[in-house]
């Protein structure tokens, strides 16, 4: 058995919603054997959700054509230059690394080429698209914006025209489950967001700018946007009393919460500043010289288990909510702290979103 993720169009806010499905695996590298995963992956997926209505395979593997077209290594962007390119390239081209990028030269290369290119390893920065940088969460905000933006070119009219008569999207290819670098970005995922702005009406103004679309989606705990229990929100202290249910990942929350607790807000606030400053994970001593004035009493074991949990937020990517937090939540915390804190999420390429913001995701 495998597990796979389907997209499924959803009419309002956050447009896509995601349902994990198991099914029969035939292993293989042929597009036969592709082609039974894809076709074992909608029958499970239908079986699992009777209402899926229509599902599209959005890959090179896929047996429809429009499948196919739309794929991120076909699937052309114009440029003013009177050059087409496919997302992928584009994509590839505009990862800035620490050690390097962005790679342009990507641009004039094929799709299956840029993506294997050696030069494209190493701890991920930001994006740089046509000068503008872009952060690295929310996971999906970059790779949504080119991807929506090639489906509304002209060229691509008769097959955006297409897409939005189905009602659900696959990629086989996409793993998010997998333990070793899970996969994030996927074409089904942002040709079902295309999809739900369309028949939400909102796709004219999430495309309008990109502050316009920043707006819409930048939110630091939305990842896979979805409603989660109220009762269990207002005691995380996420809901203020009369309101109903929020978007947000709940169990990602608790697990940002919890790793604070283990490592220390003020730690917290300290350890991010230098391994900002200095761009790679902190060692044990490091941690210690940090918190000397008040580690006297510590053993040596929980210097370990704060170093292991400061390094787990950053490798799951969770230090943009854990600063959300921290500026918004947490009530005993020095003004000092909290404005570092502040300065902190600012320097990491998202403004400070207040309770102003999150309300806005807050149904009356």
């Amino acid at each position: 058995m495998a597990k796979r993720p389907i997209f499924l169009v959803k009419d309002g806010f956050p447009y896509v919603e995601e349902l994990e499905v198991q099914f029969a695996w035939h292993p293989g590298f042929a597009q036969i054997q592709k082609q039974k995963n894809i076709d074992a992956l909608h029958k499970s997926a239908k079986q699992a959700n009777p209402q899926t209505g229509k599902i599209l395979e959005i890959s090179t593997k896929s047996p429809d054509l429009l499948g196919q077209n739309l794929s991120a290594f076909n699937l052309l962007i114009d440029f003013k230059t009177s050059r087409s390119v496919s997302v992928e390239s584009v994509f590839q081209s505009s990862k800035v690394f620490h050690n390097g990028g962005p790679y342009k030269d990507l641009l004039n290369r094929s799709s299956y080429d840029a993506k294997k290119d050696p030069r494209l390893k190493g701890r991920l920065k930001e994006f740089r698209f046509k000068g503008e940088k872009w952060p690295l969460q929310p996971v999906t905000l970059f790779y949504d914006w080119i991807y929506l933006n090639a489906l509304q070119q002209e060229r691509n009219s008769e097959l955006s025209s297409e897409l939005t008569g189905y009602d659900a999207f696959t990629d086989i290819e996409f793993n998010p489950y997998r333990k070793e670098r899970p996969m994030k970005n996927c074409q089904a995922r942002s040709a079902a967001l295309y999809v739900g702005l369309y028949h939400s009406g909102d796709l004219r103004k999430a495309l309008k700018s990109r502050a316009s679309y920043e707006s819409m989606f930048s939110f630091p705990y939305n990842k896979y946007a979805v409603t989660r229990n109220q009762e269990k929100q207002q005691k995380l202290g996420f809901l203020n009393e009369g309101e109903t249910e929020k978007i947000v990942t709940e169990r990602d929350w608790i697990q940002v919460i919890r790793m604070l607790q283990s490592v220390g807000v003020t730690t917290f606030i300290d350890c991010f500043a230098q391994r900002q400053e200095i761009q790679r994970c902190l060692s044990i001593e490091e941690v210690h010289q940090i918190c000397l004035p008040t580690s006297n009493n510590w053993r040596n074991s929980s210097l370990k288990t704060k170093t292991s949990q400061l390094n787990r937020i950053f490798r799951l990517e969770k230090q943009l909510d854990a600063l959300d937090y921290v500026c918004n939540k947490v009530k005993k915390i020095s003004q000092e702290k909290r404005l570092k804190a502040m300065r902190l999420k600012e320097s990491y390429g998202l403004p400070d979103v207040g309770k102003a913001r999150r309300r806005h995701e807050i149904t009356k």
